[in-house]
């Protein structure tokens, strides 16, 4: 998805969508970011359960999902944002 995403927007650039491309751009990097942090509390989390700290672990949990729905909405929302912006 991510480069997908990243190619579509580079396609983008010299045509008259460039906003599109670079909101794009945009919501690729962020969505990148995301995925890097993402993973990394997934594996706090586990490292946490393993070492039969199951509410720690939890606690991890909640925190990932609560950031990749805020995260994953704000991409959402840089990408039409700046699209719009551009037009």
């Amino acid at each position: 998805m991510l480069n997908a995403i990243l190619i579509i927007s580079l396609c983008c650039l010299p045509t008259p969508c460039f906003g599109v491309g670079v909101a794009g751009l945009i919501a690729w990097a962020c969505l990148y970011l995301l995925t890097n942090v993402g993973n990394q509390a997934n594996e706090q989390m586990a490292a946490e359960i393993q070492e039969g700290n199951s509410g720690a672990g939890c606690l991890w949990m909640v925190g990932t999902m609560i950031m990749v729905t805020l995260g994953g909405l704000a991409t959402v929302a840089v990408f039409f944002a700046v699209a719009a912006e551009m037009r």
